[in-house]
């Protein structure tokens, strides 16, 4: 869930822009309200505040309105920490319970120490950015983590390199000229983020885009960015895009996320382009022939090869658009085709186109004239019934035999016979 409220630059020095972070996503949520007053019981105008949960997660950073009231909302049950600060040095912590109500009229009351810092923690890949305003007359400062000093400067501004996924506590303490110290400042918390995964690969089958990526120990999930918009979250180091458009170029990126579910920077853009659609091949045409079937069909935009099925099954494969195919006479024959690209897709299977194949001609043919008659005679072949016999392309007649007698004739006449 996510609550916005204004976002700012408070000071000399930017705050991160308010947000209800999304740990809290089940249950009912509720509302902590309420306004800040200084000592002396009055109003404060507009301030910051920081809102962390019992793990040091920091749940809320926004800057409250020049009324110096306060909503947030959609908090979960829980123990919190509130670390409020204010113009004027004013700043306080209060520690607020929620448990299954609202918490209204939180008044909590500010205290103006000059000498203390106001920091603030921003998380980064592998490190924690500790900022603060300057107090009056500080010359430099030292930043504790954990309780232990880990720094001196004189800028208002520290980077401490950690490893990421690990909260720890921060606190600034200025010193004067003189080298007297000031108040130690509020806790703050922070962590470092995870870096990016490195070597993210895109493999592109037909409208499928399968990535993957070097793992990075101590990450609990990854998130799967598509043209900038998150997809899918997971704790493998692959994962498989699906049923997307043909043809079209994809750009990918993945971000890593500690225990908590704060989320690293973006890996570097990974480009991927999905394949032409395999299309099934239009306008097959099957037509007979003597012991086979020639064939055509339109050709595929990509297709480097077909493939051709007999009554369903594989018989052969063309790099053009035209097969003849080898086919017993007077058997019913239907084919199909499907298109292969480049990568190995095969297409979906065309319309069928069904037609019977005919018997080849006789071998041999013979003739002979006896006085007004021609005897002809011609090799069987194999499977036909019947056999057609013409003269001068004319139907003639039709028997079962291999031979015929044909008169009466006119004399001195050349006659021609075929025979199917």
């Amino acid at each position: 869930m996510k609550s916005i409220l204004n976002s700012s630059i408070w000071g000399r020095y930017p705050f991160i822009i308010a947000i209800l972070i999304g740990t809290f996503v089940y249950g009912q949520g509720y509302s902590i309200s309420g306004r800040t007053y200084n000592e002396a019981g009055k109003k404060i105008g507009s301030g910051q505040i920081i809102l962390y949960d019992l793990d040091k997660k920091k749940v809320a950073d926004f800057k409250t309105p020049g009324s110096g009231k306060f909503k947030l909302k959609n908090i979960q049950d829980g123990n919190y920490t509130i670390n409020l600060y204010a113009d004027g040095g004013y700043s306080g912590t209060e520690k607020v319970l929620v448990s299954g109500s609202d918490v209204k009229d939180l008044n909590p009351i500010l205290k103006s120490v000059e000498d203390q810092t106001q920091i603030s923690t921003k998380p980064i890949v592998m490190a924690v950015e500790i900022n603060w305003r300057k107090t009056v007359g500080a010359v430099e400062f030292i930043i504790y983590r954990d309780n232990e000093e880990i720094g001196n400067v004189g800028e208002t501004k520290f980077v401490d390199k950690v490893e990421p996924g690990t909260t720890f506590a921060y606190n600034v303490i200025a010193v004067q000229s003189d080298q007297s110290k000031g108040t130690r400042s509020i806790t703050e918390y922070g962590k470092a983020l995870f870096s990016p995964p490195q070597n993210v690969l895109a493999t592109v089958r037909k409208n499928i885009v399968k990535l993957s990526w070097d793992t990075i120990a101590g990450v609990s999930a990854y998130n799967v960015y598509r043209d900038g918009k998150m997809i899918s979250s997971t704790s493998e180091n692959t994962f498989a895009d699906f049923k997307l458009k043909y043809n079209t170029e994809f750009a990918y990126t993945i971000s890593s996320l500690d225990h908590q579910g704060d989320e690293g920077d973006k890996s570097i853009t990974t480009f991927a382009t999905t394949h032409l659609e395999v299309v099934k091949p239009e306008k097959l045409k099957a037509e007979s022939g003597p012991g086979k079937m020639e064939l055509t069909w339109n050709p595929v935009s990509g297709a480097v090869s077909y493939i051709i099925y007999l009554n369903g099954a594989i018989v052969d494969s063309s790099t053009t658009t035209s097969a003849s195919i080898p086919a017993d006479p007077g058997a019913d024959n239907c084919f199909t085709v499907s298109a292969k690209d480049q990568y190995g897709t095969v297409g979906s299977q065309s319309k069928a186109a069904c037609d019977k194949s005919v018997y080849p001609p006789p071998e041999s043919l013979t003739g002979e004239n006896r006085v007004s008659k021609n005897f002809i005679e011609w090799a069987v072949v194999d499977g036909a019934s019947t056999y057609n016999i013409y003269r001068d392309d004319d139907l003639l007649s039709n028997t079962s035999k291999n031979n015929y007698i044909d008169g009466v004739l006119k004399w001195n006449r050349l006659y021609s016979y075929h025979i199917t």
